[in-house]
């Protein structure tokens, strides 16, 4: 173990003067040195997995320390690692930026009587802009109204439950019986048949009539 962690070791001292290179470079061969960069810190993580598998077999008054130089390895490995992937973050970023500083540079600004297609371009863009905007505050809008109509329900729902205790508190306090209440219900079930029945034939007699005599 002690062998593999000083090549760690060494390893690593060999990582940080690759990336302080990596910062300072704009060679061509840039490329090059990031595949190599990445390759070290792979070879970097598989020597920590060996030496954590080393650290069972070591006697207990030793565990501790080389689990500690184990730890600091890999911190730093994860430190690079990190500084590596902001590098090429940044450098991609700047890429684009030049990419797009030539396409500006490169473009070719036409006249007024050339730039008709842009102009439609434009106010589709704009005409479709606006229709999301509207469909948006539409959709907003039923929201809200479904929003406000699921809390109504809600109240009266609460209202009826209440009604209802209180109904049936009275009905105890009146010394009502079980079956006496049971009777209520079943005929506030019929009533309520009864009322629907006579809402469908109305409503029959209403479509017959506006058919027949219009």
């Amino acid at each position: 173990m002690d062998l593999l962690l000083q090549q760690t070791n060494r390893s690593l001292l060999e990582l940080h003067h690759q990336m302080d290179t990596l910062v300072k470079y704009s060679g061509s061969g840039v490329h090059d040195l990031e595949s190599s960069i990445v390759k070290a810190i792979n070879e970097l993580y598989e020597n920590c997995t060996r030496l954590e598998d080393y650290l069972f077999k070591e006697p207990s008054h030793r565990k501790q320390t080389s689990k500690l130089k184990v730890d600091q390895i890999l911190y730093d490995v994860r430190h690079i690692e990190a500084s590596y992937n902001s590098y090429i973050r940044k450098r991609k970023q700047r890429e684009e930026d030049e990419n797009r500083r030539q396409q500006l540079l490169n473009t070719k600004f036409k006249t007024n009587a050339e730039s008709n297609d842009t102009k439609i371009a434009l106010d589709y863009a704009l005409q479709h802009h606006d229709a999301l905007q509207s469909a948006d505050k539409n959709i907003g809008q039923m929201l809200y109204t479904g929003s406000a109509a699921l809390d109504q329900m809600r109240n009266q729902r609460m209202s009826l439950k209440g009604v209802r205790k209180r109904i049936l508190d009275i009905g105890n306090t009146l010394g009502l019986s079980n079956t006496v209440m049971r009777m209520i219900d079943k005929r506030g079930t019929q009533d309520k048949w009864i009322v629907y029945g006579c809402i469908v034939v109305t409503l029959i007699i209403i479509f017959l009539t506006l058919k027949y005599l219009t």
